[in-house]
């Protein structure tokens, strides 16, 4: 099974242009954002924002995992 994931700061948000970039992934936060909701603010569980809203920008999220399959059978 070849199969490829990327982690890191992206320094662009859901939705964002530069989104398509990674498209073709799967998003783990995305996809087990109820598992993360012991560490994760109520905002972070409401959006999926990991950077929250501050006095000088809205909240967004850089930070991706993601994952692709070239055979999709686990």
């Amino acid at each position: 099974m070849d199969m490829c994931i990327i982690a890191g700061d992206f320094n662009f948000s859901d939705g964002w242009k530069e989104d398509k970039a990674i498209s073709s992934f799967t998003d783990i936060w995305k996809t087990g954002v109820k598992h993360f909701s012991k560490w994760a603010n109520e905002e972070m569980r409401d959006t999926g924002f990991t950077m929250p809203t501050t006095e000088r920008f809205p909240a967004w999220r850089p930070d991706h995992i993601v994952y692709k399959y070239k055979n999709k059978q686990v």
